[in-house]
């Protein structure tokens, strides 16, 4: 749902796939990409994680998807639901990977 949300407001999600040559095309030299990969595993961590999706996507971003046709209203509240539910879990672990990539301009 949040890739979805992204693509419909302009983002595209799926950049880093071919970030580095976006920026060759744009004139940069030096262009150097790379990775990262965030992830919660402690309690404390995914109680932290998860308050600050819930939040994120709200009820702005539920208004959005549900005006887009991407979700409706009964999905928002039970995936916020799951979330509640989840991070109480002892199996609860987060990975979040981004991608980046700097570059000089000729």
């Amino acid at each position: 749902m949040i890739s979805e949300m992204f693509s419909a407001n302009g983002g595209r999600p799926k950049i880093a796939e071919e970030l580095r040559a976006r920026f060759y095309e744009a004139g940069f030299v030096g262009v150097k990409a790379n990775g990262a990969f965030e992830s919660w595993g402690s309690p404390a961590g995914i109680a932290t994680f998860t308050d600050f999706i819930v939040q994120w996507v709200g009820p702005s971003w539920a208004e959005a998807a549900i005006a887009d046709m991407i979700a409706i209203r009964e999905e928002f509240e039970e995936w916020r639901e799951a979330a509640l539910v989840w991070k109480d879990q002892l199996v609860a672990f987060v990975g979040w990977s981004s991608g980046e990539a700097v570059g000089r301009k000729r």
